[in-house]
């Protein structure tokens, strides 16, 4: 069975980086990913420095590191690393959830990296 969440940094850092093309390699179309659902690892902001993660804390003291898992081409379960600085989106979709709103996952998501700044589209 595919791993679905991380509890400790070592297991976050472990897992594989989701490929997310420059828009220049995607023809300004991304790549486009079947998410299953998205989450975090909560960090403490001494374990982001020690690890030299540019993380900042957000209001509960802690660093949240995102993750999110994938359905594969071949039907297949992923759990990847998502860039921190995905961290806002990947909390946004999870506090909607928590706040009562339908889950939009599983859905199609498409990543690009356009002028220097990652993207993450729900599609």
């Amino acid at each position: 069975m595919a791993k679905t969440h991380v509890t400790t940094l070592p297991e976050w850092l472990a897992l594989p980086e989701l490929p997310i093309p420059t828009e220049r390699q995607s023809k300004g179309k991304g790549a486009v990913y079947r998410v299953l659902k998205v989450g975090f690892y909560a960090a403490s902001p001494a374990e982001c420095e020690k690890k030299n993660l540019a993380a900042e804390p957000n209001e509960t003291g802690k660093c949240f590191l995102p993750t999110t898992l994938i359905q594969e081409t071949d039907g297949s379960q992923r759990l990847y690393r998502l860039p921190v600085s995905l961290h806002e989106w990947a909390t946004m979709n999870v506090a909607l959830v928590h706040n009562g709103l339908p889950n939009p996952f599983p859905t199609d998501v498409e990543f690009c990296l356009k002028d220097d700044r990652i993207y993450a589209e729900i599609l």
